[in-house]
Order: structure tokens, then sequence, then C-alpha cells
């Protein structure tokens, strides 16, 4: 028993040894609340701080660090300044 005198205890699913609270936790995050898995979180939160970054959103620290290759001087007739991609300085 615990100190207020009631014992709470979660029923457990047998079959896929999870508990039924965390399926029904995830059920109400992903399809109510439309959270994202930890992965795909960290994948959103890169996509907008690039996206950030691109459109002068961004603090200029980070701005610095994430440029179009295509802005770049010494890289701009090389043909891959026209597929968009990022120039990341070391």
């Amino acid at each position: 028993m615990s100190e207020m005198g009631t014992d709470y205890h979660l029923p457990t699913d047998a079959s896929a040894g999870t508990w039924k609270f965390d399926r029904d936790l995830t059920h109400i995050l992903h399809d109510e609340l439309h959270w994202l898995d930890v992965p795909q979180r960290v994948t959103f939160k890169l996509c907008v701080t690039v996206y950030k970054c691109l459109h002068g959103l961004a603090p200029q620290y980070l701005s610095e660090l994430c440029v179009p290759d295509a802005d770049v001087a010494g890289r701009r007739q090389l043909r891959s300044a026209s597929r968009g991609l990022l120039y990341f300085p070391h």
C-alpha cells in the first residue's frame, strides 16, 4: 500500500510486454496532438533551423555557417552551385 492507502497498478499487455498506459499515451501524442517521434523531431528542427538561416531569421552566428554554395565566390562557377547545396565553412 502507498502512503494514501491506495496501490496504483498499470495493466500490462502480456503479448507485447509493454504498459497499456504507454501505448495509450503514444496513441494520444501521435494521433491527437500530432507529435513526432524523436528522429523525425530532430530532422524537423534541423530543417527549420536551416530555413531560418537562409531567410535571415536565425542568429548571425548560425547564418554565417549555413551559406548557399552559389553565394561563395570561389564556387560560383561549379556545376554543383546550381543544385541548391549549402556550403559549410570549416
